[in-house]
């Protein structure tokens, strides 16, 4: 199902290719597709990670549980471990994360989508329709 998943949205990025953007939102989503793909269909996260956030509890949760929703603990024998959610984001006291590489990509593309979204069509822009 997740592979069918990737599928239609890497198809559905493709038909839209035009939008500036959409490229970095593809190349983030093919990165976390091949980590999560690699390691059983979950997404690991390392308990550093998670304690630097001050969510160790649920590393612990992971390590004795096993995989819960899409997360899995990153151990020693984690495929493609550069690519899983390595990165703490913990900016704001509300917003605390785990992310990846593909996610900040994910992230950058959106950005730009947004932002080019939002601008007032030009002249050359609205003639050209």
């Amino acid at each position: 199902f997740y592979v069918a998943a990737i599928a239609c949205l890497c198809g559905g990025m493709a038909l839209n290719r035009r939008i500036v953007g959409i490229e970095l939102v593809l190349i983030g989503l093919l990165l976390n597709a091949a980590v999560i793909l690699a390691n059983s269909g979950s997404m690991p996260v390392t308990a550093d990670a998670l304690r630097l956030i001050g969510q160790y509890d649920f590393a612990l949760r992971l390590a004795s549980e096993g995989p819960i929703g899409h997360a899995q603990l990153a151990t020693p024998d984690t495929q493609l471990r550069a690519l899983a959610d390595i990165i703490p984001l913990s900016p704001l006291p509300w917003l605390r994360a785990v992310v990846s590489i593909g996610d900040l990509f994910i992230a950058a593309g959106t950005l730009i989508i947004f932002y080019f979204g939002t601008l007032r069509p030009t002249a050359v822009d609205v003639g050209s329709g």
